[in-house]
């Protein structure tokens, strides 16, 4: 097994990385290869018998923010090989239809940015209309 320091190729202690010449090419590529026979005999994929019990995820009944956009990716594809819902361009985002959980992928549509900013502000200025029209406790 090649050392990992080499003084008398690419000068100082550079390390096998440091050289260019062949020599040291060649001592990269075993020490490269040695270390990937030890890290795949340390690490068995599977147990004999199949893969273990339990392995893989499972669904989720209500994801995250991520795992919605998730399944509607998976379910519907990206974005952008759909038009926009409202001005016909190009979309980019998925928005989620206001009311709906998002857990069905049904529940989004296709929508380029600025729809989708001006869709969003129309539910975040109710709401903060609603807000303002409280009256303070006394």
């Amino acid at each position: 097994m090649p050392t990992p320091l080499i003084k008398e190729h690419g000068g100082g202690t550079k390390g096998i990385r440091g050289c260019l010449c062949e020599v040291c090419a060649e001592r990269r590529r075993e020490y490269a290869r040695l270390n990937a026979r030890k890290y795949r005999a340390a690490k068995p994929r599977n147990p004999p018998g199949g893969a273990r019990p339990g392995a893989g995820r499972k669904p989720v009944e209500n994801p995250g923010y991520w795992g919605r956009h998730r399944r509607v990716y998976k379910a519907r594809g990206s974005a952008s090989g759909y038009a926009c819902e409202n001005c016909g361009w190009r979309a980019m985002q998925w928005a989620r239809i206001h009311g709906r959980t998002g857990n069905d992928p049904a529940d989004y549509r296709p929508l380029c940015g600025k729809c989708h900013a001006i869709y969003d502000a129309e539910i975040h200025a109710a709401a903060y209309a609603r807000r303002k029209v409280r009256q303070p406790s006394p």
